[in-house]
């Protein structure tokens, strides 16, 4: 079909409803810098980052064509998957729960004008928000320098300013300091089933997510052992029913375990950890 015979239309894109027809392309507002903006909320909000993947330049100039495009992917896409010779062990979910996301972000620049064109393909195979921030924890880097910043006395909000590139006594930026990112801060985790052993004084037993029976009667046979007194805090299987108002759902296996070493280690140091979550290890 001829361009100047197709007609009139309305698209969504990335900052509004633009109307426009094909043979005069005149979109209304944004840049940029608003599209940038944009992407930073989007990236905030949904508890991804996004990296510029490709740029594109058109193969032949036209008055009405596009000068640049620039295609954005989520962070977590990960490798491109192969072909195992031997395959990964059961999962509860894969090891990356989104190293295939399709989440794709395309905008393109035009010219004689600032206005930006996008398209975002929301396509995720994982939750956004803050069920995906179950996926992530705090990176090496940044759990060590958090550490060195608490011994040399730092207060938490101190902590919290510095890892943000911003003054440890007040909320200026630090001239030179490089925005953090979420990279800065969090590495993707995948969700992974742990299988190990306990030691009982009688009995070896194998733990897996299919031997729910073996995992409830060697842990309540531990707690009869001396050495184990007043170890096990806290222990539900599926197949107990929750406390009230505990908000546990019915069928969730919980273990909660403290040794008399933890306890006399919290006793004496206790009242120097300060109040920051450095992980956001999960098992569900």
């Amino acid at each position: 079909m001829p361009r100047e015979s197709r007609p009139n239309v309305t698209e969504q894109h990335l900052l509004g409803h633009h109307h426009f027809s094909y043979a005069s392309t005149v979109p209304i507002q944004t840049s940029i810098t608003e599209f940038k903006l944009w992407l930073s909320k989007l990236e905030r909000d949904s508890v991804l980052e996004f990296t510029l993947q490709k740029t594109v330049k058109p193969k032949r100039r036209r008055d009405g064509g596009f000068i640049h495009g620039f295609e954005y992917r989520g962070k977590v896409h990960g490798a491109k998957p192969y072909d195992k010779k031997h395959s990964d062990r059961e999962r509860k979910l894969p090891a990356r729960g989104a190293a295939n996301c399709a989440t794709r972000i395309y905008v393109k620049t035009y010219r004689n004008t600032p206005i930006v064109l996008g398209r975002y393909d929301a396509t995720h195979s994982h939750s956004i928000g803050h069920d995906n921030a179950r996926l992530t924890r705090v990176t090496e880097d940044t759990r060590v320098r958090i550490a060195e910043l608490l011994r040399s006395g730092a207060t938490p909000e101190a902590v919290l300013n510095v890892v943000n590139g911003l003054s440890a006594t007040s909320d200026e930026p630090i001239l030179g300091a490089q925005p953090s990112v979420r990279d800065t801060f969090i590495e993707f985790k995948g969700y992974t089933t742990h299988t190990g052993t306990i030691t009982g004084a009688e009995a070896t037993t194998r733990i897996s997510q299919r031997s729910q029976a073996a995992i409830d009667a060697e842990t309540r046979h531990l707690h009869k052992q001396d050495d184990y007194e007043n170890t096990l805090l806290f222990f539900k299987s599926k197949a107990d029913e929750p406390p009230d108002d505990s908000g546990l759902s019915r069928d969730i296996l919980l273990l909660i375990i403290q040794s008399d070493w933890q306890r006399e280690r919290f006793k004496e140091m206790g009242h120097n950890f300060a109040g920051i979550d450095g992980t956001h290890n999960t098992t569900q």
